[in-house]
């Protein structure tokens, strides 16, 4: 079903999946994490699923320009109030692929928001879009979503107005 072969140092598969022709660098100059990588593949075709190719190369800023998509598609009021979300989310991930971003690098996002004195609530929205930039694409373009913790919010009114 696939093959495996050497371009320069590395070594690279072949395979096809649903009727298309995918090669692929293993990353590595050992034969054997590239049979390893082969029948990976294999059996996430033989599973059903297309490989996980796409998912590995989409940036933050694919997923953020889909979520603004579906924004102005839907034509919701708070266009303007997405695109704030994801230019602030943009200056700690824009750099990063979608599936490279972790629990921890939330962690410090989250330390960094509040020591430039945000309050939480401000944060969970960030959060929020975040949230559901990587879980709203069909098919997914993220493999695995990363724990988002959802802080604790202070705000409540004092007193009442007659």
């Amino acid at each position: 079903m696939g093959r495996i072969y050497q371009r320069g140092t590395m070594w690279w598969i072949q395979y096809y999946g649903q009727g298309q022709l995918f090669r692929e660098s293993s990353r590595s100059p050992l034969k054997s994490a590239a049979m390893s990588l082969l029948k990976l593949r294999e059996g996430e075709i033989s599973h059903g699923r297309v490989p996980a190719l796409k998912a590995e190369k989409t940036t933050f800023d694919d997923l953020a320009g889909l979520y603004l998509q579906d924004y102005q598609i839907n034509g919701r009021k708070s266009c303007r109030r997405a695109r704030e979300l994801t230019d602030r989310l943009r200056e700690s991930f824009g750099r990063f692929r979608a599936c490279r971003i972790t629990s921890e690098h939330i962690g410090s996002y989250i330390a960094r928001r509040q020591s430039e004195g945000m309050a939480n609530g401000t944060i969970n929205r960030e959060l929020a879009a975040l949230k559901r930039m990587a879980s709203q694409q069909t098919p997914p373009l993220v493999i695995s979503t990363p724990h988002i913790p959802h802080l604790r919010e202070n705000n409540v009114r004092q007193g009442v107005l007659y």
